[in-house]
């Protein structure tokens, strides 16, 4: 979930105007994948973990992917600045949904959600960079615009990369993370092209992926 939050900061932005069946299949089969960790729960812990996981795909339903032309860009940039205002008070949330899984996880989820988290922080960290700055770059310098003027080339792209055993497939994301880049190369700002390089490159080296070349 936490990795998907961050990936999607260059997908679902991308695909908001689009019913992408592919990263929508893709979503599911990693929200399904963490509720089975659920399985382990107590009562209570059970009840918390599934109003986290549905509060979050409420979020994605309501909040991007019905997230219309006009208002798209203000919404996004205004939910990211949030994020980066109040990150401390989101990370503790976080925190607070991690340790009910952890309390329901084997041995192999523990290490699956506790890689999640820190690519989770590690992805925060660097979008609110200078206390959100970089992220208000990207909105000036028609970021939004670039993606959503190559948003039928970015559909193209194989977003199935989420693996529930291993987190996701590296392969799979360098060829993703290739083709978002080909989709998105006439965008008439560099800017936008080089800050979107530069954070999925960022999230892969947060991987356990450093057998694959980049």
């Amino acid at each position: 979930m936490l990795l998907i939050i961050s990936l999607n900061f260059i997908l679902f932005i991308g695909l908001s105007e689009s019913n992408n069946v592919s990263n929508e299949n893709s979503l599911n089969d990693v929200l399904n994948s963490i509720r089975q960790i659920t399985n382990g729960c107590n009562h209570t812990a059970y009840n918390n973990s599934m109003i986290a996981l549905d509060d979050f795909q409420s979020f994605l339903d309501t909040t991007v992917n019905q997230t219309d032309a006009s208002e798209g860009k203000m919404i996004l940039n205004q939910f990211f600045q949030d994020l980066c205002y109040k990150k401390h008070k989101y990370m503790k949330h976080v925190s607070k949904v991690i340790a009910t899984l952890l309390a329901c996880a084997g041995t192999n989820e523990k290490n699956l959600v506790e890689t999640g988290v820190d690519v989770f922080e590690k992805a925060v960290e660097y979008v609110c960079y200078k206390n959100g700055k970089r992220i208000a770059l990207f909105f000036w310098r028609d970021g939004y615009e670039c993606l959503m003027n190559n948003t039928e080339a970015i559909r193209q792209c194989d977003a199935n990369v989420f693996d529930a055993k291993s987190l996701i497939n590296c392969e799979k994301y360098l060829k993703l993370q290739k083709c978002v880049e080909n989709a998105i190369r006439n965008c008439d700002v560099l800017t936008p092209i080089n800050m979107i390089y530069a954070f999925m490159k960022h999230l892969y080296l947060q991987l356990s992926c450093q057998e694959i070349a980049l």
